[in-house]
């Protein structure tokens, strides 16, 4: 009967010895993964700090960049509004001009339907000397009005290309206006 008890005894101590061995296993383990996540916090903290040393140290140069940018869209701006009203007196300019031009051909019509007048009267009638020197004054009348009409035509054609080349540059302020819209949404959306 005490060899029964002291079985059971040795069998109890046995028992409580695999469970102390157990729980040494696991406190082992739990140890193990505490410092595995103490590693893992110390690197997440120094990536941390290293992160925001870089957007300190950025910050500024990037806040200097934008000043510069927004220096650089003023001046465009002024240049565009510069460039914008030369463009209405250009337009302004070419609406005389296509009128101006217009009043030539009326009078070189008239010209031309005089000469003909001129030239029927005189192949009809004797040939009088006035009657030549009119139509020599009336041809040389004419080619000066040809040669103001073609001058009018070319300095329409370059103030015609003068507003093209105004609007293509208000169209590329726009983009870059929009480029810097953009940056100010990107760096609202960071801070």
């Amino acid at each position: 009967h005490q060899q029964v008890e002291l079985d059971e005894v040795k069998l109890s101590a046995a028992r409580q010895l695999i469970e102390l061995n157990r729980r040494d296993a696991r406190i082992n383990g739990l140890e193990a993964d505490v410092e595995a996540l103490k590693a893992s916090l110390e690197g997440a903290v120094n990536a941390r700090s290293v992160l925001e040393q870089t957007v300190a140290d950025r910050l500024p140069r990037l806040e200097e960049r934008l000043s510069e940018a927004k220096r650089h869209l003023s001046g465009r701006d002024d240049e565009i509004a510069s460039l914008t009203r030369a463009a209405e007196r250009q337009a302004r300019a070419l609406t005389e001009a296509n009128a101006i031009n217009e009043q030539l051909k009326r009078e070189v019509q008239t010209l031309m339907a005089a000469i003909e007048a001129a030239g029927s009267a005189k192949a009809g009638a004797a040939a009088v000397d006035g009657g030549t020197d009119v139509v020599i004054a009336m041809r040389v009348e004419l080619q000066a009005l040809r040669t103001r009409s073609r001058e009018q035509s070319a300095l329409i054609d370059r103030l015609q290309k003068s507003i093209a080349e105004t609007k293509g540059i208000e169209a590329r302020a726009a983009r870059v206006k929009d480029a810097e819209e953009s940056a100010k949404q990107l760096r609202e959306v960071r801070a």
